[in-house]
């Protein structure tokens, strides 16, 4: 979320961030599952139409497949999320930043 906020203070005139809580907008979350799960969070780019033209989340990509295996693997879902943490602690939001970054590269 930190890098939404920042993304969106650095683009006042093209960037509008809004939040939406999960658990209140259950219709909404379950248009935008993620492998079947409401993970979070997702950033929808909508535009001045009301129209999806853009979409990420709820982690940067390497992570997710990493989150597959590593739930195969262990049952103990406090030890996957071990490794889920210690992943972003090293990562720093490098994949964040760069998957985003194409996000909005890719907008017209």
């Amino acid at each position: 979320m930190p890098v939404f906020q920042q993304i969106a203070l650095q683009f006042p005139e093209k960037l509008e961030l809004r939040l939406v809580l999960r658990d209140q907008h259950l219709e909404l979350m379950d248009a935008h599952l993620t492998n079947g799960g409401r993970a979070i969070p997702v950033m929808l780019v909508i535009n001045e139409k009301g129209e999806q033209i853009a979409k990420w989340g709820p982690r940067p990509a390497i992570l997710q497949e990493l989150l597959g295996g590593w739930k195969k693997e262990e049952s103990d879902l406090f030890k996957v999320a071990e490794k889920l943490h210690h992943w972003y602690a090293k990562d720093q939001t490098r994949h964040t930043q760069e998957e985003l970054s194409q996000v909005f590269r890719s907008l017209k």
